[in-house]
């Protein structure tokens, strides 16, 4: 049988905080570069590029496929021994993370410019408001250039980048995994096992409830009227606020036949 819900989501929460707290000095320093775009750039938003945060994000989904899609890969397989044809198919580690790492490389050449450019863009919008801000009331370039300078300006922005792309990497990482193990699987929703879980009334997005759902793995989960692949997917166009954040992960299940034999994909 599968790992309780609870103790599925304490695994991914080591990891995730973990990973977070490494990630983050590097997402600071991609967010003071940018600053220092705009600035050299004469205050123009258009001179703020992606390109520092590129290798963090890299950085990011390799080492969740390494780990976390490894884990998931592993951990489907011995809860589930497949046939022998497919236990041949995947015993050399070596293989299996030069796979994986490939499908992030894949991954990175597409969705990777996509989420730096959405968080470029944030950036960009929160320098214009400020210097814009900053101009109706009065204040000097100068006193300008040390507010978006300060820490406290890129600080909070970095926890959220590093929390948010941290469990998205994880999941997908988890999903890949999955997928590389051959069975027919159900995805199950994993949502955090804490109070601070979203949900309603006191939040638009409820994760607290979506705890336990299943769905096929080619298919998508509902959460309050938005479809996800996984917790933190944006590509089937989640919003900010069902996504950022967000601490959830998902697990697998493996169907079977009439007869109890695995299926295989």
């Amino acid at each position: 049988m599968p790992k309780p819900l609870a103790e599925q989501w304490r695994e991914f929460a080591r990891y995730q905080k973990r990973r977070e707290e490494q990630i983050l000095l590097s997402v600071r320093k991609a967010l003071k570069q940018q600053v220092q775009q705009f600035i050299a750039g004469g205050y123009t938003p258009e001179a703020i590029t992606i390109m520092p945060l590129l290798p963090v994000l890299r950085s990011l989904y390799v080492d969740a496929a390494r780990i976390i899609g490894g884990n998931t890969y592993n951990e489907l397989r011995k809860e589930y021994p497949q046939r022998k044809s497919l236990e041949t198919k995947a015993r050399l580690p070596l293989g299996f993370n030069t796979f994986l790492t490939g499908i992030i490389e894949r991954f990175f050449a597409v969705d990777m410019v996509n989420t730096a450019q959405e968080i470029t863009d944030t950036v960009r919008n929160r320098l214009v408001q400020i210097l814009q801000r900053q101009a109706r009331e009065g204040y000097s370039i100068e006193d300008t250039t040390k507010l978006i300078t300060s820490q406290g300006f890129t600080e909070n922005q970095a926890r959220t980048i590093a929390r948010t792309e941290t469990v998205r990497a994880a999941n997908f990482a988890t999903h890949e995994g999955a997928k590389a193990t051959g069975l027919v699987l159900n995805k199950v929703w994993v949502s955090a096992q804490d109070n601070r879980t979203r949900r309603v009334p006191r939040n638009t997005f409820d994760h607290l409830h979506m705890n336990g759902v299943q769905t096929d793995f080619n298919g998508l989960f509902t959460v309050s009227g938005e479809k996800l692949e996984y917790p933190g997917d944006r590509k089937n166009g989640a919003s900010a606020g069902n996504t950022i954040n967000c601490r959830c992960t998902h697990g697998h299940v493996a169907l079977r036949d009439a007869q109890g034999r695995l299926l295989e994909a």
